[in-house]
């Protein structure tokens, strides 16, 4: 048996949320807020504690800043129960300010920090090879791949041809779409009342990694990872919301 279920590598970041923006913030000398909260971030930071949450056994690999921001990520990593190797990185730790309008949609202020002076051999070959699932977050975006162009079909279509036997295609509030074990579908969102989407999409990879090594079919954990998204978007923040597994299966009871 692998030591751990998943290995998420990639993003991690110190994210300040600011909710409740106006689209006159610029032209203000100053704005009072009601509120601001400093939490953690970043795609690979954000599954590892999703997994972490429902029970999966999960490491988390990637660098952290040296100065005092750093501490923080590591210090507030250390309250999960996970894993984490990361490289201390003598360079800012990253840090991303999210706007959060009236509409919800967010607006960001990103500085990548000690993300972008992560190497490939700064990875713990030992611990990817002794990890049953890796995920890694952050390494690429593909334009024609992203939703933004074409249909989810078409999407799947294409990264069958490269060669992936299975498919799950977030699409945000419309849910997902599945091609896999001969089987095509699209799988509806569950209802919630949206507050944040920041970390959703993170929250539904991370809840389809628990899910799919757990034994269930891809229908199955495609679902079980709608529900965990629908959770997340009612608070604010990229990993706050989800607490365990149970928590999960009561929205997908409609609870």
């Amino acid at each position: 048996m692998k030591r751990f279920d998943v290995l998420t590598i990639g993003l991690q970041v110190i994210d300040l949320m600011i909710p409740g923006m106006d689209g006159h913030i610029l032209d203000r000398e100053m704005t009072l807020l009601d509120h601001a909260e400093l939490t953690l971030g970043g795609d690979a930071l954000n599954r590892a504690i999703v997994l972490s949450q429902l029970g999966a056994r999960t490491a988390l690999m990637g660098a952290a800043g040296v100065a005092r921001l750093g501490d923080v990520l590591l210090q507030q990593l250390s309250r999960y129960p996970l894993s984490v190797f990361d490289r201390r990185i003598d360079v800012p730790t990253a840090i991303c300010v999210v706007l959060i309008d009236e509409a919800h949609e967010r607006h960001f202020l990103f500085q990548s920090g000690q993300n972008l002076a992560l190497r490939y051999e700064d990875l713990d070959e030992a611990v990817i090879r002794d990890s049953a699932f890796v995920s890694v977050g952050g390494a690429m975006v593909l334009p024609e791949l992203d939703g933004e162009t074409g249909s989810p079909e078409k999407m799947a279509q294409a990264l069958h041809k490269m060669g992936a036997a299975n498919c799950v295609i977030k699409l945000g509030a419309q849910g997902c779409y599945v091609s896999a074990d001969g089987i095509e579908a699209h799988i509806p969102a569950f209802p919630c009342r949206c507050v944040d989407t920041t970390g959703a999409g993170d929250t539904f990879v991370g809840s389809f990694l628990y899910a799919k090594p757990q034994g269930w079919d891809t229908l199955a954990s495609a679902r079980f990872a709608c529900a965990a998204g629908s959770v997340a978007v009612e608070h604010v923040g990229a990993n706050t919301a989800i607490r365990s597994k149970d928590q999960v299966l009561a929205r997908m009871n409609g609870q």
